[in-house]
């Protein structure tokens, strides 16, 4: 089995650029929970997609077992969640509101990731799955 890396990083998009309320980016979906166009902005020198406290939840097109994230968050904590294709959570994190951080998400057959929280002042710099493919 092969594996390749799909990665959808905001740096690509000017700081105050508005993108629709579903979009398709790096062959993930993105909804925005709120139904409000999500924005692109810059904090500490890099870009990144705002979301509010209702989150925004991430389709891949397939199945993954790892996801790596780079997410900041200022105002308060933001919950990552990881679920598979029924819907059953198979990974979380909790991210601290201390500026950008990196991390990965394990988890079996992960196909949505949804962020919830921040306080209107967090951003998802990237966020990149590792596919497998026969």
């Amino acid at each position: 089995m092969r594996n390749f890396e799909i990665c959808a990083k905001f740096e690509l998009f000017p700081s105050g650029h508005k993108l629709p309320p579903a979009f398709n980016f790096s062959s993930m979906n993105f909804v925005h929970n709120s139904g409000s166009k999500p924005l692109v902005l810059t904090e500490a020198n890099e870009n990144g997609l705002r979301f509010e406290d209702q989150g925004i939840k991430v389709t891949l097109p397939t199945d993954a077992d790892a996801i790596s994230i780079r997410c900041g968050s200022w105002a308060d904590h933001v919950l990552i969640e990881c679920y598979d294709r029924s819907g059953t959570l198979v990974a979380s994190q909790n991210v601290v509101p201390s500026g950008y951080l990196d991390f990965e998400l394990v988890g079996n057959q992960i196909r949505t990731v949804a962020f919830l929280g921040g306080s209107n002042e967090a951003l998802i710099a990237s966020i990149c799955a590792s596919l497998d493919c026969d």
